[in-house]
């Protein structure tokens, strides 16, 4: 079985916290490129009209692009924004949702909007604002620090979980130290005690009295530990 760090071990769901987060900003993003495409052909009372009449149509297309850019793998906390694969990503979202838009529009006349210039200038100004709050965001997330992660044993489960941890970066999680014998308890306790482990995943407890009882009494350091 694979072992899926994020879903299993760190119960905090921080995976999935990063990806709501995402989400919002995608969102944010969509309504804010409405905006300022509107407030390039309208003004005062006129863009305020304008807005309303296009908020309706426009946010049920818009329900239909954060599906693509899901689909589109925009969500993978380990794609980095400035590469070949984000690019890739995006532009094939990009021009996904755009076909989708102008179908819906032209197909919808009930919608009681006519975007063509509306449309294009949308798009233009959703381009930036999408690259630029990606990029912010993962050079936030960068800066702050990982949680700082302790394996205890030397075993298949204990080597899934390394590879595990190394392919997702994004996470935000960094593996410090694997324990593989008892030996090693030491410098497990040096490293807890100096605050640098926050979380100890146990997959072998070496049958060891010792072991168990370094466990329980690093425990008043307030870190969180995982059986596996």
């Amino acid at each position: 079985m694979i072992f899926q760090v994020e879903t299993v071990i760190l119960a905090n769901m921080n995976s999935r916290f990063k990806k709501i987060v995402l989400f919002i900003g995608d969102a944010l993003s969509l309504f804010l490129a409405l905006a300022t495409a509107l407030s390039v052909k309208y003004r005062g009372a006129a863009f305020n009209q304008e807005l309303i009449n296009h908020l309706g149509p426009f946010s049920v297309v818009f329900i239909f692009w954060l599906i693509i850019i899901y689909v589109s793998g925009l969500y993978d906390l380990n794609i980095r924004v400035r590469s070949r694969r984000f690019l890739k990503a995006f532009s094939s979202a990009l021009v996904s949702a755009s076909l989708f838009s102008i179908i819906y529009f032209y197909l919808n006349v009930a919608a009681g909007v006519a975007p063509k210039t509306n449309l294009a200038l949308f798009l233009a100004f959703f381009t930036i604002i999408f690259y630029a709050w990606r990029y912010l965001y993962q050079t936030i997330s960068r800066a702050v620090p990982k949680t700082s992660i302790a394996i205890l044993g030397n075993n298949q489960k204990s080597n899934a979980i390394s590879i595990e941890l190394l392919k997702n970066p994004g996470a935000g999680y960094q593996l410090e130290l694997i324990v593989k014998d008892e030996a090693e308890l030491a410098e497990l306790k040096r490293q807890v005690e100096s605050g640098k482990i926050k979380v100890i995943v146990v997959c072998d407890d070496f049958n060891s009295s010792d072991a168990t009882n370094a466990l329980l009494s690093l425990l008043a350091h307030r870190i969180s530990v995982f059986n596996y």
